[in-house]
């Protein structure tokens, strides 16, 4: 289930992001990472994110940010990736918020050959 961030939620989503940027960025030191949690912990208490959340376990899988249009980041646990939670979350965001100007961008930009 995808819903809106809450202030609840940091230490899982810190968790995620942490994890995730370790794992994809592995050509940065990892100290990098940690040394800008705090950073983006305040950051992200004024983003527009929505969370995945398993809804047996009541545990957030992953996470999405905006900015206006844009898609920040996609942030999905290490042992939930392959499983379709993002591609699943984004586009249930994306079609909660801006269904006609994403599908508007979607066909222009399918027509030009591009993906969004």
């Amino acid at each position: 289930m995808v819903r809106q961030y809450s202030n609840d939620d940091i230490d899982a989503v810190m968790q995620i992001w942490l994890d995730t940027n370790i794992r994809a960025h592995h050509f940065i030191p990892s100290d990098y990472w940690r040394t800008n949690c705090d950073m983006v912990r305040e950051l992200l208490s004024h983003a527009e994110i929505y969370v995945h959340e398993d809804e047996c376990a009541k545990q957030i899988d992953g996470f999405i940010g905006l900015n206006d249009d844009y898609i920040e980041g996609i942030f999905v646990k290490e042992t939930m990736q392959s499983k379709g939670i993002g591609k699943i979350g984004s586009l249930e965001v994306i079609s909660n918020k801006r269904i006609g100007y994403i599908c508007t961008r979607q066909r222009r930009n399918s027509r030009r050959g591009k993906a969004l």
